[in-house]
Order: C-alpha cells, then structure tokens, then sequence
C-alpha cells in the first residue's frame, strides 16, 4: 500500500526534512511504498517525489497570512491525493509518523482517522486512510465548502484540512483504531 507524506519545501519548520526521513525509512521498513508531494524547492530526501501544488493555494494565499500559509500549503496537499493517485486506497501520514509495524487496511466510505481523542468524535488527520474514488465524487461540494472557509478567515483556526474534513464528512468518517496513529502523550501501547 502507498503511504502519502506532503511537504512545503522550505518547509514553516526546519525540522519537518528530518522528521520527513524518519517517517519514510520506518514506513519502508514496514513495508509501506512512500511517495512525497511537495510544493516549492526539491526537498533532500530519497523517496519517490510529485510536484504539486493545493488547488487552494491561490485562495489560501489571498486571505492567509504569510506563516499560516506555510503550513496550510504542506498541510492541504493532502487533499490533493485522490487527484493524482489511481490506488482505490491509500495511507496518507504526516511527517512526524513513526511506523512500527503495517497494519491491514481497512475499507472505509470515505476516510478512516482516529479520534484526537478517545471518546471524540472529532478525528485527527495525521494518519487517515482514504478511499480516493469516493473522495473525486464528493470534490465538487468539498471545494466550495473549503473555499468558504478560506475565504472567511476561518482555515487557521479549523487546524487546516483536519477541521475542512471533519465538519464536512461530519458522521461520515470510519473511526480507526488507535494503534493507527497512536500519540505519546497516551501513554505506552
């Protein structure tokens, strides 16, 4: 299964490259295929990489100031997986991931992500899986929606795409397991 990373390069946080490594040597160690889509400069990192820029990012940049602009410009390409991967499904892992072992996938509708936290609703979109043929039906409504939000000041305070997603596929979103993206700050496994 491809494991998606994405990256604004140079990235709002220097340590991101180096985190960005880690989390693709442990995804190959598992066994996952790790692609990197980047916007900006060619980032230092031996992986498969796609060029890509968020079909938001002119709206972004327009009503985002300069700083949450770098993030949101790594943190959106996210949604710009179902557009360039033919895969019905594939992991999408942020950069500070730490894989420890591959995990079957499940089939979910839309997006499998686990709670932020465990009896949440609210999902965190570090690790999600994604079922890209789903997510071309729905881009149509979806990208009205966001550009809304962008346009109204309110993408910085949503957490990027992880709020876009959980208030629009509110109800709509497979609830995984936490050992899929299974914070520190928990505790031991």
């Amino acid at each position: 299964m491809k494991v998606i990373f994405g990256i604004n390069h140079p990235a709002a946080n220097t340590d991101y490259i180096e985190y960005a490594k880690v989390a693709i040597h442990t995804a190959r160690q598992v066994g996952y295929d790790p692609v990197l889509l980047y916007d900006g400069e060619v980032p230092p990192i031996e992986v498969e990489k796609i060029a890509v820029r968020s079909r938001f990012a002119a709206s972004m940049e327009k009503h985002l100031c300069e700083d949450e602009y770098r993030i949101a410009a790594g943190a959106m390409l996210r949604l710009e997986i179902p557009n360039i991967f033919a895969d019905e499904f594939v992991l999408y892992a942020d950069l500070d991931t730490v894989f420890h072992k591959q995990l079957p996938a499940p089939e979910v509708a839309w997006w499998g992500m686990v709670p932020k936290e465990p009896k949440m609703s609210y999902c965190n979109s570090g690790v999600a899986v994604m079922n890209l043929p789903n997510l071309r039906t729905a881009a149509a409504g979806f990208d009205s929606f966001a550009e809304k939000i962008i346009r109204g000041h309110q993408l910085a305070g949503l957490v990027w795409d992880q709020g876009l997603i959980n208030i629009f596929y509110k109800g709509q979103i497979t609830r995984l397991p936490q050992v899929w993206n299974w914070r520190p700050y928990w505790g031991p496994n």
